[in-house]
């Protein structure tokens, strides 16, 4: 049995979330062809190989360099089946490629760049659109921005263990890309400080005759999913000395989100924020690849991962497949807490701390669900998850409903209702479960709602293409609509006409009514646009957040009666304590000039709700401009 003995390395960056991306794949290959068919994917995997846009990639601030390789002229494509060296690569059409590497880190590294050459560019090229956005919504260049991280990966680098410090030399080596890109890469999680959403799901069960079931959504809500799609692939590193790895990722990083070996170990990563940040605590681009690198049992899986603090946060579920058990970690910058499977009663994880021993360890604006882009409310997520049955045993199609739930207790549809957000929602790009009989994987890929499209079973073996297993669930036009404009890199300013257009498009959904109005709130202008909330709230009264947002908007035509009459019907237990302060601040304003005693009393709630999170700060600075930002003004 192996022990876990990776030394790892420490960072002095502020981790900030997650990131992945989704698939929505293409697929091909080249040389001697045993039907037309074959015949035909390989002349469309060579046009794959000679697509490579070496001069257009640079234009992303990402590299300063992309060169032509001499590898390009070893690789044999017959069908969908591509091999250079030891490694070979099969690009089923329409499903995510499937890549096995065998040799030396340096070696598996180098089959990695060259068989998937074509996915890495586009990865690259896809997020660095992706983070130069992010960054340009807040008002820094993207260039500054891209060195800033650069520079912060390179510091890292040298205290990664030396083997993947050469696998990343191969994938360079083989891509044709600068070291430094892929290294860049490969520690997004650690540098990208601004781009980050945290809004993963991960489920655990007790399937039949002592299995075990591992869950996961991975929720990227970063924008540019659909430009992900092409890089996303299935990666198998047959690891000389150690276990057998295989991970989900986006080509050309290193980075480990979810993943399993082939001791029985899974794994999968929510993203957790610290209230502080350890400056000497460890990066978590690298630690789960340590861990399915070396460990083979829950047990080391856990002492390694506990042992190594990250600078901020995370949580991590692993199973043990093998044994029957599993368990998910809460993990802040200086503690964490263990929910381990004991029963039949499911262990879900979220973006959230739990546990009240460490729950104050979590940032304010956590705390009080604060979040204008929202994505990572997981109070709504704990509420739809109160709902899934409890049974003596589970199914992969249980997992599959429970990872598609998005109706609350009440019977709302949290994926189409104000700011509620389902289990499956429109960040979710990657659905997958991990084979209880470890005979392979089941997964939905798509820009959004994955867990709602078809899903595959992958079986071990890569010559064997996947199989359908379950059909999807229908998507309204108006849901695939809206997602694909929360998922695409258009600047947030020029975003409003779309949504204006789509409420006029939709104009008996209320929904995508408040849409408008909300996306306009976000951005501080919410006066132009308010007839939207109040759209929304004629066409469906019994929703809070409407009833919230009606009640708001009546401040830009100055009626005070209005909003009071609005906001002092709704029962403060309805709403997150975010939402909470939106309408005490909304009372406070509304009796100033009516009657000073009221305006204070409802002063006194909100300071009761900052001192009991400690959110003073994030009032001032984010919630109180936005409230401002409705042109009232009393």
């Amino acid at each position: 049995m192996s022990k876990c003995k990776g030394s790892f390395y420490q960072a002095p960056s502020i981790l900030i979330v997650l990131i992945t991306m989704i698939t929505l794949v293409f697929g091909c290959s080249p040389a001697p062809a045993t039907s037309s068919a074959d015949a035909a994917i390989t002349v469309q995997t060579k046009q794959l190989y000679d697509s490579v846009d070496t001069k257009g990639l640079i234009r992303r601030y990402w590299v300063d360099s992309a060169n032509d390789t001499k590898y390009n002229k070893d690789i044999v494509i017959n069908g969908v089946k591509s091999t250079f060296h030891d490694g070979v690569v099969y690009r089923y059409p329409g499903r995510l490629p499937l890549c096995e590497l065998n040799g030396d880190f340096f070696e598996m590294g180098l089959q990695y760049g060259v068989l998937l050459r074509p996915e890495i560019y586009r990865g690259i090229d896809a997020w660095g659109q992706t983070i130069g956005w992010q960054y340009g919504n807040t008002g820094m260049k993207p260039d500054i921005a891209f060195q800033a991280m650069q520079g912060m990966a390179i510091d890292m680098a040298v205290k990664l263990p030396q083997r993947y410090q050469d696998e990343m030399k191969g994938i360079a080596e083989g891509s044709g890309l600068p070291y430094e890109a892929i290294l860049n890469y490969s520690l997004m999680y650690d540098t990208g400080q601004f781009w980050a959403s945290t809004s993963c799901s991960s489920l655990l069960l007790k399937g039949a005759n002592g299995t075990i079931i591992h869950a996961r959504n991975h929720d990227t809500g970063s924008g540019g999913e659909a430009l992900h799609g092409p890089s996303q692939c299935v990666i198998r590193f047959n690891n000389k000395g150690l276990n057998t790895m295989t991970e989900i990722s986006d080509a050309g990083t290193l980075m480990t989100l979810h993943g399993w070996n082939d001791k029985g170990l899974t794994y999968s990563c929510n993203t957790i924020m610290s209230r502080n940040i350890n400056s000497d605590g460890h990066s978590l681009s690298f630690i789960p690849r340590i861990i399915l690198d070396e460990c083979s049992t829950l047990d080391e899986a856990e002492k390694y991962q506990t042992s190594h603090l990250p600078l901020n946060g995370l949580g991590a579920t692993y199973t043990d497949r093998k044994a029957g058990k599993g368990a998910v970690f809460e993990i802040t910058s200086t503690s964490w807490s263990k929910r381990e499977l004991k029963d039949n009663k499911p262990v879900w994880l979220f973006n959230d701390v739990t546990d009240p021993a460490i729950i104050d360890q979590q940032p304010p604006s956590r705390l009080i669900g604060f979040s204008p882009n929202w994505g990572d409310t997981c109070g709504d997520r704990w509420k739809i998850a109160s709902t899934f049955n409890v049974k003596d045993e589970y199914t992969i199609d249980d997992a599959i409903d429970a990872m598609q739930m998005t109706r609350g207790p009440e019977g709302a549809d949290y994926s189409w209702s104000g700011m509620r957000e389902g289990i499956c929602n429109w960040m979710t790009d990657l659905f997958l479960i991990y084979g209880p009989k470890m005979d392979g994987f089941y997964y939905a890929y798509s820009p959004s709602y994955s867990a709602w499209r078809d899903v595959y079973f992958q079986g071990n073996d890569f010559s064997k293409p996947p199989v359908l297993y379950r059909k999807g669930i229908p998507v309204s036009d108006a849901v695939e609509e809206y997602a694909a404009e929360r998922i695409s890199v258009i600047p947030d300013k020029d975003r409003i006409k779309d949504y204006v257009a789509m409420a006029a498009k939709y104009s008996d959904d209320a929904q995508m009514q408040f849409l408008a109005g909300y996306h306009a709130f976000v951005l501080k202008q919410p006066d132009q646009y308010a007839s939207y909330f109040d759209k929304a709230y004629a066409m469906k009264p019994s929703n809070v957040e409407y009833k919230l947002f009606a009640g708001l908007a009546a401040f830009t035509v100055k009626n005070n009666e209005k909003a009071i009459s609005i906001l002092e019907d709704i029962k403060p237990g309805d709403l997150y304590p975010a939402e909470e302060l939106y309408r005490l601040t909304g009372l406070q304003k509304a009796w100033t000039d009516k009657d000073q005693q009221k305006a204070d009393r409802y002063g006194q709630q909100i300071n009761v709700i900052l001192d009991k999170y400690g959110a003073e700060k994030i009032y001032k600075t984010r919630i109180l401009p936005l409230i401002n930002s409705f042109g009232s003004q009393n």
